[in-house]
Order: C-alpha cells, then sequence, then structure tokens
C-alpha cells in the first residue's frame, strides 16, 4: 500500500534521508530539506538563494549555523514545515501558554506566517489566569522578553482587565507589575478601550459591546 504524502514528509523530517541541508543549533545537528523550508519560509529562501549558497558545490549537503535559538523551538519549527500543524508534544515543563509563544517568536523571526496564527490561537485558548497565574505570568513575561508582538498583547491585555480585581491579589503579578511597568499603561488603555465600548441606552442603562453580552445599568 502506498504511502500518503504526510506520512511521506513526516518520515523524511524523522529520518532525515536524502537530506541536503544541515542545521547547527545548540549543539544539535538537524538533517533537514531545503524544498520545505524554501517554499514556507521567505527568512530561509533569502538564507539559502543568496551569497551563501554560491558558495556550496552542487551536490553537497549545505550546511547552516543557528546560534542564538532554542534548539527544541528550532526543531518543532521545522517539523511545522514539513507537517503543517501545531504540536505542543514536545513543551516538556513549559505551560501550553509560554510555549505558545515561543513558538509564535520563533515563527515570526522566520517568516512562517501561518503558524504565527496558530501559536496565537493556542495562547488565546490556554492562558487560564483564573487557575494558573505562574502560567499566565511566565507567558507575559516571555511576551516581554521574545517578541513584544502586539498580537499577543492583544490577547493578553483583556484577560487582565477583566480578572484585574483577582490578579491584584496575586503576589506573583503585582511583582511582575514592579518589574513590568509599562504593563500598567496597556491595562490603563485597555480599561479605557473596554469603557469605550460601553454606550447609554434610551432606558438609562447600558450595552457593553467589549464584554461580548449585555449589561443593563
Amino acid at each position: 500500500m502506498a504511502k500518503s504524502v504526510s506520512a511521506y514528509t513526516k518520515e523524511l523530517f524523522l529520518s532525515g534521508s536524502h537530506s541536503d541541508l544541515t542545521i547547527h543549533c545548540g549543539g544539535q545537528d538537524f538533517r533537514v530539506h531545503k524544498y520545505p523550508l524554501l517554499t514556507q519560509s521567505p527568512w530561509f529562501r533569502t538564507a539559502l538563494s543568496g551569497a551563501w549558497a554560491k558558495g556550496t558545490p552542487v551536490g553537497t549537503v549545505a550546511t547552516l549555523t543557528i546560534e542564538e535559538d532554542d534548539p527544541e523551538i528550532l526543531k518543532a519549527l521545522l517539523k511545522y514545515f514539513y507537517i503543517p500543524t501545531y504540536d505542543d508534544s514536545t513543551r516538556g515543563t513549559l505551560s501550553p501558554a509560554t510555549f505558545a509563544v515561543k513558538i509564535y517568536a520563533i515563527a515570526d523571526k522566520y517568516d512562517a506566517k501561518a503558524l504565527c496564527d496558530m501559536a496565537a490561537s493556542k495562547l488565546s485558548k490556554s492562558l487560564d489566569p483564573m487557575n494558573d497565574v505562574e502560567g499566565f505570568v511566565a507567558a507575559i513575561e516571555a511576551i516581554d522578553e521574545l517578541t513584544g508582538s502586539e498580537t499577543l498583547w492583544d490577547i493578553v491585555v483583556p484577560k487582565i482587565v477583566a480578572n484585574r480585581k483577582m490578579l491584584a491579589r496575586k503576589k506573583q503579578f503585582t511583582d511582575l507589575l514592579h518589574e513590568m511597568p509599562e504593563l500598567l499603561i496597556r491595562m490603563m488603555e485597555g480599561d479605557e478601550n473596554e469603557v469605550a465600548q460601553t454606550v447609554p441606552t434610551s432606558n438609562g442603562g447600558y450595552d457593553s459591546y467589549g464584554g461580548g453580552g449585555r449589561t443593563l445599568g
């Protein structure tokens, strides 16, 4: 029975069979194939077709050294180029939210836009300040350290605003505010947006569009 294309590409990734590119990162070597990288990442397309590529003899396995990335996160990115789904099976002790931020950051760096969207969606679903303040704070720290993406802040800040009374009683969060005073500005801006979406009604109450429902005063 013939293998499906997805099964074949998964096997190529896992085995490194017929690899024409070795990526060195953090003491690990990843035997990969140029084609999936070229077709899905403008960053790799530029890196593998510029002056660097001209110095590689035809028929030889090219090498590329990337020192600044976490090898496990890079591996997840490379796997995505072969199997285009979001996979956090290798996140280890990282919370789902923090792992999603790390995946977003590396996908953004290497111009893998579809994976950015998947990671942002995963972050939105996995953030749970009510039940996991530690994971929530870790995700915020990761956003600030790794990416600063407004897309991710737009996911996190409304959750802070919606849970601000509870978070104000949590030492992990108040410590974070001391370390990141700019977060207070984002919270105030989030409050302003919430108020701006609340308009008076003819009966003296209010329609609140920011919370997704109708609140009558």
